[in-house]
């Protein structure tokens, strides 16, 4: 494949032992062995994050967020057509069946506009799999780390190009602990390994709160936008969609000297769920990645996998 954006570390990093670690942070000559094994569940948070050395990587970075959704009406037949060629790998939970039922609502309205069909899909693809579908594989909420954890899974046993384009593992408005610099290990990884997948990358969904859990989802959500913008990738920013009504005017309070995003009340039912209207605008963000994703004619970027 040609012209890929090649992503390498500013520098090598010479990881240390786990046991090295715990010298070096506790002073002891020989750690116990629980504090060995907790480390090495931890030892993710002390490793350098891939960065993008390329000066064009921030031209390169593609973002769907409100304004793109809104916007992804008349297409011309010739984008809506390679849309429709499409396949797409989605692994979620409720919010994501709701963007599903937008899928579906979108498609009853104008099949022609979107065509998009929306298929069951599982640990691993079938024999076959067709254009213009996105195999939803609703996994449920077993924990944030064992979604990403999943995920990967999942992407190697065969979900991954040429069974599909496209891949994006979305997080639940319950996973506000989730940790930033493991979700992007493990995305990194997969890009490496898969390097013809166009791996996506999500923004956390909100609710309608202004508690210290809709913080936390800000928080990870802002790391999530810088990350992608400066290293040239593919981010489908469901929060940002989520925070403005529909008049495209900011829905957001403020904690701890920050303007966080939550929920518009107008998109839900329940404070977190998408209602007809949310779900049908969160939907239209697959037509306008794929539309984005066909204008600056973007590639998978080429990765060495993080250690």
């Amino acid at each position: 494949m040609k012209s890929r954006l090649r992503v390498e570390p500013d520098h090598k990093a010479v990881p240390l032992s786990r046991i090295e670690l715990f010298r070096r942070i506790f002073g002891a000559k020989v750690p116990p062995v629980n504090v060995v094994k907790r480390l090495k569940r931890l030892s993710y948070l002390f490793m350098p994050l891939p960065l993008a050395t390329a000066a064009s990587a921030e031209d390169k970075s593609i973002r769907i967020g409100y304004a793109e959704c809104a916007a992804a009406t008349n297409y011309p037949a010739s984008v809506v057509e390679k849309a429709a060629s499409m396949k797409w790998y989605f692994a979620h939970a409720s919010v994501g069946a709701n963007m599903m039922d937008g899928l579906i609502d979108l498609e009853k309205r104008d099949g022609k506009a979107y065509p998009y069909s929306s298929v069951l899909g599982d640990k691993a693809p079938p024999a076959e799999t067709k254009p213009g579908t996105v195999y939803e594989h609703n996994r449920g909420n077993p924990g944030w780390q064992a979604k990403f954890d999943q995920f990967s899974s999942c992407v190697s046993n065969g979900w991954h190009y040429p069974k599909v384009n496209i891949a994006m593992n979305k997080l639940c408005y319950i996973d506000q602990t989730a940790s930033f610099k493991y979700y992007i290990r493990s995305m990194t990884n997969l890009e490496a390994a898969f390097p013809d997948t166009v791996f996506v990358y999500m923004t956390m969904p909100l609710t309608t709160e202004t508690n210290s859990d809709n913080y936390l989802r800000n928080g990870f959500n802002a790391n999530v936008r810088q990350w992608t913008k400066e290293n040239g990738r593919v981010l489908f920013d469901i929060a940002d969609i989520e925070a403005h009504d529909p008049n495209g005017a900011p829905v957001t309070f403020s904690s701890r000297n920050r303007t966080c995003q939550r929920l518009c009340d107008a998109y839900s039912t329940d404070g977190g769920h998408l209602n007809d209207a949310g779900r049908q605008l969160v939907a239209r963000g697959f037509y306008a990645l794929a539309a984005a994703l066909q204008d600056k004619n973007y590639k998978a970027p080429a990765l060495n996998a993080a250690k």
